[in-house]
């Protein structure tokens, strides 16, 4: 069984040509065995089985007040984002 990380700019997003091409390349693949790094976008439902999302702000905040940053994408929950998964505490 394959497992597949994907690491985009873009997600996998079906309004996104960018997020068509890689959707094309990953047919065949299930979507359980994919996960997704990415900076822009949330992904279609059904695209993956895990996401997690760091976006320019993100980082820019991250920079100027070091701390973890990104969000886990709750894919069970259509796209949800988890704020709550990356925190400054820890």
């Amino acid at each position: 069984m394959k497992r597949v990380l994907v690491i985009s700019y873009n997600a996998l997003m079906s309004s996104s040509p960018n997020g068509r091409t890689m959707q094309s390349l990953l047919q065949g693949i299930e979507p359980k065995n994919i996960s997704l790094f990415t900076c822009y976008g949330t992904p279609d439902e059904g695209s993956c089985a895990s996401a997690f999302k760091i976006s320019n702000k993100d980082a820019l905040r991250s920079l100027l007040r070091p701390s973890k940053c990104g969000s886990v994408i709750d894919m069970t929950r259509t796209g949800e984002l988890q704020n709550t998964a990356v925190s400054e505490d820890a």
